[in-house]
């Protein structure tokens, strides 16, 4: 049987627990109510790293629906995304100023509850239209192609990005209390979905040995059905039925990528795969990720520039870049398999080129 394809959209240092909102059913039906079309997703964690992607058939027929629009017709259709963006995300914005300071030790179960409730209500209804913007930058790369697209779509999603890292922390509060009610370390609770993590909360645990399954390796799609999570021998027989995608291979000589903002520097590199290695990054060094989120942020002003293996010119790392002043390369094939930890490089950021010096 023939392998179906997926395409990535990135790699992160992202639990089961944080990438739901992004791929769970509510935001696909939601993103059916812009689009009319179902787009189907396809996650799976090894070690630190999580590989997100779509399963590259269902994304042909929303390809070919932008791709018949005259340039008129795109930027009306983005718009239009946006604005649903902007009109959904203003409860959720109340939601992380309700919660931010929060004292979770302090809350009865039925609260904890509750606040668990509210993010996966309303977080779903935000995630798939900063989807659509990382899928323009992929299908149309080049710089001159879908501008005014880009910058309108690309703003709601790195709008998105800001409030996820506020986000993000309160999941986590909320995660590592209800698993010190349930005696369950914070990297156990990020191998649940919110829905298990209530269960467990209400005396239904997740057993041991499937959690342990799925901390080794496992998958989350919705492919067969519900999108759900799947670990052990389960995991490794759906991912026989994909083409799963890998990090680059190690290339010598100059790698080549797309200018997100100018500039010419020379510098030693430091590379940020997992959040555990932050500490790591020196003043003046050169970044190099797979990809950058807001977190990143504190690193990135260290930095003298910053490459990544993945994003566009609406991703995270293009758009602070620009607000930062410093140069900046993006979408480069085998990054983070070619250099290492001290490699003096050359970016030149005006044509997309680093060199190692």
């Amino acid at each position: 049987m023939k392998k179906k394809d997926l395409q990535l959209l990135g790699i992160w240092n992202e639990s089961p627990f944080s990438i739901w909102v992004w791929h769970c059913d509510a935001a696909k039906e939601h993103f059916y109510g812009l689009t009319k079309r179902y787009i189907h997703t396809f996650a799976y964690i090894t070690g630190e790293l999580n590989h997100q992607c779509f399963v590259s058939d269902t994304l042909k027929p929303l390809k070919s629906d932008f791709e018949r629009m005259n340039s008129s017709g795109r930027l009306r259709y983005v718009r239009r995304m946006a604005q649903d963006y902007y009109t959904h995300v203003k409860p959720f914005e109340l939601y992380i100023k309700k919660y931010r300071a929060a004292r979770f030790r302090n809350f009865a179960d039925a609260r904890l509850v509750q606040a668990m409730q509210e993010m996966a209500r309303l977080f779903p209804l935000l995630t798939m239209q900063a989807w659509y913007a990382v899928l323009i930058d992929i299908w149309f790369p080049s710089p001159k192609q879908c501008v005014s697209v880009k910058r309108v779509i690309g703003a709601s999603r790195d709008h998105l990005g800001r409030l996820h890292a506020h986000s993000a922390k309160i999941d986590n509060a909320l995660l590592r209390e209800i698993g010190r009610r349930t005696h369950k370390s914070l990297r156990e609770m990020h191998y649940l979905f919110p829905e298990e993590a209530i269960c467990v909360l209400q005396g239904k645990d997740v057993p041991s040995s499937t959690m342990r399954q799925r901390m080794k390796f496992c998958v989350t799609t919705d492919v067969m059905g519900p999108y759900s999570i799947y670990g052990g021998s389960r995991a490794q027989k759906i991912t026989q039925k994909y083409n799963l995608l890998k990090q680059g291979n190690k290339k010598q000589g100059v790698l080549q990528g797309t200018p997100a903002n100018p500039g010419i520097i020379c510098g030693r590199v430091r590379r940020i795969v997992l959040d555990r290695e932050f500490k790591k990054f020196k003043q003046g060094e050169v970044l190099v990720a797979l990809q950058t989120m807001v977190h990143y942020v504190p690193l990135m002003k260290k930095s003298k520039a910053i490459l990544t293996e993945f994003g566009g010119l609406t991703s995270h790392a293009a758009i602070v870049s620009r607000e930062l002043k410093k140069p900046c390369i993006v979408s480069i094939p085998n990054l983070i398999a070619s250099l290492k930890d001290g490699d003096r490089v050359e970016v030149d950021a005006e044509k997309g080129v680093v060199r190692k010096i």
